[in-house]
């Protein structure tokens, strides 16, 4: 925690802790949670229902942290896209990114036929641009520079992605 003193805090000070922990808990569920959560599914702890349901989250993010897990919960959003070259597209929309490294969209694609599992961010940089990152069970990757910060273009990026893996694996 960003408080070390042993003394109670000032309103202010107080105000600017709740801030800190806001942005340590959005981080630690778009860098840490998701990805923690994949883990789960590729080794069969629980059912990929779990990527979809957010009240699920909740309970063991609160249980984790041993106190309310900050998080604007009602600007969270989860879509399933169509079925793409036998793989399922999760797309989850966070709350507007305040600052680096915050995420603005992440995917995850499951891969039907590899049996692999992808986590894909776009997230804030310098100068409010965009980063393309990405990990699987054992990498995680910088794409770099998105050309945009529209869920339309993260979405071709993804598609585009997908058809690389693809060739790259000969499947």
């Amino acid at each position: 925690m960003k408080n070390s003193k042993k003394q109670p805090l000032n309103a202010k000070e107080e105000v600017e802790e709740i801030e800190y922990l806001k942005q340590l808990d959005r981080c630690h569920l778009e860098q840490a949670h998701i990805p923690a959560l994949i883990t789960a599914v590729k080794a069969d702890l629980v059912s990929t229902g779990v990527l979809f349901d957010i009240e699920y989250w909740k309970k063991v993010l609160n249980k984790d942290e041993n106190r309310e897990f900050y998080y604007e919960w009602d600007k969270l959003s989860i879509l399933q896209l169509p079925g793409y070259m036998e793989c399922r597209i999760i797309i989850y929309k966070f709350p507007k990114p305040v600052m680096m490294p915050d995420v603005k969209y992440a995917a995850i694609i499951i891969d039907n036929i590899s049996d692999a599992i992808y986590y894909y961010t776009l997230e804030l940089s310098i100068d409010n641009t965009w980063i393309l990152h990405g990990r699987d069970q054992i990498n995680e990757f910088n794409y770099g520079e998105a050309k945009s910060g529209e869920l339309k273009d993260f979405v071709l990026w993804l598609k585009k992605n997908i058809k690389r893996n693809r060739e790259q694996y000969n499947i």
